[in-house]
C-alpha cells in the first residue's frame, strides 16, 4: 500500500511542479496582422502579451531573412518600430526603458527593446515592412512566411493571425495552407482575408502561412520564382498526406493504448476478485464476544491484523510488545515519582525507565529481539521513556531503518503464520508495475493535451487520459486491499475483533473480577495492541493480592493510565519514524518550413 501511495504522489508532483526559479515569464497571446500590398510588399504587425514573474528589463526577437526558394533573394525588412500601449519606443543605443536597438545583417534582423517590468503583464507591438514579401511564381502569386519562428525560448498559449490580400479574389482562385502544430487551423474567411490560429504552441515550434492568389501585375518589389501552381499544390498535397498518415498513426496508437488500459483493468479486476477479495468474516459465537485472547499471536501481529486496509503496524505494536516483554520478565519497569518544580507548585512525571534483565532466559521472538537490540543498542542496559522518544532526533538514520524493518517483519510474520495468502502478496507486488505504467501515461497525457486537444486525435487522447486517471485510482485501491486472508486468517481476525469488543464493554467486565493473573496480564498486553484506552485497561478489576505476583504489578490501577499517557507520545514517536511534494477551412499540415521569416526571441 505504501509503495502504491508513494507512486501516486510522485506522479502528482510531476503533474503539478513548483518552479524554483527566481524569475520567469510566459507569452500568453501572439496576434499577428499581415497586409499584403499590390507592389509585392507586406506590412506586418506582431503583438505579444508577456506575463512576467519577477524583474525584467529587455526582450528581443530576430527574424530570418535568408532566401528559401530557388532564384529568390534574401528578404528585406524596413520601417521597424516598437510600441507599448500606444507609446512609440525610440531607436537608441542607451539601453534605457522605452528604447530599442536594431542589429541588421544580410541574413538576420535582430531587434532588442528595453522596459521595466516587475511581476506584471506587458503587451508590445512590433511593426515592420517586408519589402519583397510576395513571390511571383510561374502562374500564381505566393506569400510564404513563418509568422512565428522555431527558435523562440518560450511557447505561446494562443496564436492568431490575419492576412489581408491586396484585393478580394474569387474563392476558386485562392489557396491557403498552414504548417506547424497539428492543432493549428487555417480558414479563408473572405475573398481577401485568411486567418490562422493555434493553441498551446510549444517553444521551438513554428507557425507558417502559405497563400496562393492570382498573379499580381506591376508588383515592383515582388520576387520571381520558378514553380508553378500545380507543383506547389502537389507539394502541399504531399504535406497533407504525410500529416494524414501521422494523424492516423497517432489515432491507432491512442486507440491501442485505450484497449490496452481496458485490458489491464479487466485483468486486475479478475485477479483482485480471485486473489484479493476477502470472504466475509465468520461468526465466532452468538454473542459476538470472546472473554479470552483467542490465540498466542504476538501483540504486534494482532495490532497489524486488525488494521484494515493495509495491515500496517503503528506505534501501538511497539508499546504492546514492550508491555509483553515486561510481562515475560525480559524487561523491568521502574517508576520515578513526579518531581516538584517552582516552589512546589508544579510537577512533571512520573518518569518511566526500562531495565533489561540480563539474567532472563526467555527465548525471544525475532520481533522482540529486534526491538530489544534497538532500544538497548548501547552498553547501558537502562533507558528512560524520554530517551526513547528522542531517538528520531538523536539517531534519525537508525530509527528510520528500524521502523522500516519492523513494519516489513510484521508483514512477513503474518504471511509466515498462514494468515495471508502467499499469492496475494505476489499480486500486491506485481500491481505496482502497472501503477507506474498508468502514472507514466497520465504524465504523457498532460504533456500532450495542450498540443493535440484541438486536433482530430482529441477524442481518443481524452479517452486515454481519463482511462489512465481512473485506472490508476482503481489499481491503487486494488493494491491497498490486495492482501487476502486465508480461512485461518479470517477466523483469527474475527476472533480478535470479538475479544476487542469484550474489552470495550466496561459494564460486563466490571461485573466479573479477574481472578487469573495470567489472564489479566494478557488483557493489558492485547488491550494495548487493540487500541483499548489505557484508562479503561487501568480500571480492569483485579485481585491485587494475585497481581503482586506479576511483573506488571507496578502498573496496577491509575498508574497504568499514567503509564499509558506516557506511552501515547512514545507510540506517536514510533509511528512518525521515517517521515524525514471563404467559408473553407482546414488544419495545419506537419510539413513546411520552406517559407521566409521565422526566427525567435526571449526576455530577461
Amino acid at each position: 500500500m505504501k509503495k502504491a501511495i508513494l507512486v501516486l504522489l510522485f506522479f502528482l508532483l510531476l503533474l503539478f511542479p513548483k518552479t524554483a526559479l527566481a524569475k520567469d515569464y510566459s507569452i500568453t497571446q501572439a496576434t499577428i496582422s499581415v497586409d499584403i500590398n499590390s507592389d509585392g510588399s507586406a506590412s506586418v504587425a506582431e503583438t505579444r502579451t508577456y506575463d512576467f514573474d519577477g524583474s525584467f528589463s529587455w526582450a528581443d526577437e530576430w527574424i530570418n531573412l535568408k532566401a528559401k526558394c530557388d532564384g529568390c533573394k534574401n528578404s528585406i525588412i524596413e520601417d521597424v518600430s516598437i510600441k507599448e500601449g500606444g507609446k512609440d519606443y525610440l531607436l537608441s543605443e542607451e539601453e534605457e526603458p522605452g528604447t530599442y536597438q536594431l542589429g541588421p545583417t544580410p541574413e538576420k534582423l535582430y531587434i532588442k527593446w528595453f522596459y521595466q517590468a516587475q511581476s506584471e503583464p506587458k503587451t508590445f507591438s512590433l511593426s515592420y515592412r517586408i519589402k519583397n514579401a510576395v513571390i511571383l511564381q510561374v502562374d500564381t502569386s505566393e506569400f510564404y512566411w513563418q509568422l512565428i519562428g522555431d527558435a523562440w525560448a518560450k511557447g505561446v498559449s494562443n496564436v492568431s493571425a490575419t492576412i489581408t490580400l491586396p484585393e478580394s479574389y474569387p474563392s476558386d482562385s485562392l489557396y491557403a495552407f498552414g504548417h506547424g502544430p497539428l492543432n493549428g487551423k487555417v480558414a479563408i474567411v473572405a475573398g481577401d482575408k485568411v486567418t490562422y490560429s493555434a493553441m498551446g504552441l510549444p517553444a521551438n515550434k513554428f507557425v507558417e502561412a502559405r497563400i496562393l492568389f492570382p498573379k499580381l501585375e506591376n508588383a515592383a518589389f515582388a520576387q520571381k520564382g520558378t514553380s508553378s501552381k500545380e507543383e506547389i499544390l502537389k507539394e502541399e498535397k504531399g504535406f497533407q498526406t504525410k500529416n494524414a498518415v501521422s494523424s492516423l498513426t497517432l489515432n491507432v496508437i491512442l486507440a491501442s493504448i485505450c484497449l490496452f488500459l481496458l485490458y489491464r483493468l479487466i485483468v486486475w479486476t479478475e485477479r483482485f476478485l480471485k486473489y484479493g477479495k476477502d470472504a466475509p468474516l465468520p461468526e465466532v459465537n452468538l454473542s459476538g464476544k470472546l472473554h479470552e485472547p483467542p490465540s498466542d499471536l504476538e501483540p504486534a501481529l494482532v495490532e497489524a491484523l486488525t488494521r484494515q486496509p493495509g495491515y500496517g503496524p503503528t506505534g501501538k505494536s511497539i508499546v504492546a510488545t514492550i508491555v509483553n516483554l515486561i510481562r515475560k520478565k525480559v524487561l523491568e519497569i521502574q517508576i520515578e515519582k513526579p518531581k516538584k518544580l517552582v516552589m512546589g507548585l508544579f510537577s512533571v512525571g512520573p518518569e518511566y525507565t526500562l531495565i533489561l534483565k540480563s539474567e532472563s532466559k526467555v527465548k525471544l521472538t525475532a520481533l522482540e529481539k529486534k526491538l530489544v537490540d534497538f532500544i538497548f543498542s548501547g552498553v547501558e542496559k537502562k533507558i528512560s521513556f524520554s530517551e526513547i522518544k528522542s531517538f528520531p532526533k538523536t539517531k534519525p538514520s537508525a530509527t528510520t531503518e528500524f521502523w522500516s524493518d519492523w513494519k516489513e517483519k510484521v508483514h512477513d510474520s503474518l504471511l509466515d503464520t498462514g494468515i495471508f495468502e502467499e499469492k496475494s502478496k505476489e499480486m500486491s507486488g506485481s500491481i505496482i508495475a502497472d501503477i507506474v505504467l498508468f502514472g507514466i501515461l497520465i504524465f504523457i497525457y498532460f504533456v500532450a493535451m495542450p498540443f493535440l486537444i484541438a486536433s482530430s486525435t482529441a477524442l481518443l487522447l481524452v479517452t486515454a487520459g481519463m482511462l489512465s486517471i481512473a485506472g490508476i485510482i482503481i489499481l491503487i485501491i486494488f493494491a491497498i486491499f490486495m492482501m487476502k486472508r486465508t480461512p485461518i486468517g479470517n477466523l483469527e481476525l474475527a476472533s480478535w475483533l470479538a475479544f476487542k469488543q469484550f474489552l470495550k464493554d466496561y459494564r460486563v467486565t466490571k461485573n466479573y473480577p479477574i481472578d487469573s493473573v495470567i489472564l489479566w496480564e494478557k488483557y493489558l498486553v492485547y488491550g494495548t495492541a487493540l487500541g483499548i484506552s489505557q484508562k479503561a485497561l487501568s480500571e480492569l478489576p483485579v485481585d491485587y493480592n494475585i497481581a503482586k505476583n506479576s511483573n506488571l504489578y507496578p502498573l496496577v490501577g491509575t498508574t497504568f493510565a499514567d503509564f499509558g499517557n506516557s506511552f501515547s507520545s512514545l507510540s506517536s514517536s514510533f509511528s512518525g519514524y521515517g517521515a524525514h511534494g471563404v467559408g473553407s477551412s482546414g488544419a495545419f499540415s506537419g510539413g513546411g518550413g520552406g517559407g521566409g521569416g521565422g526566427g525567435g526571441g526571449g526576455a530577461g
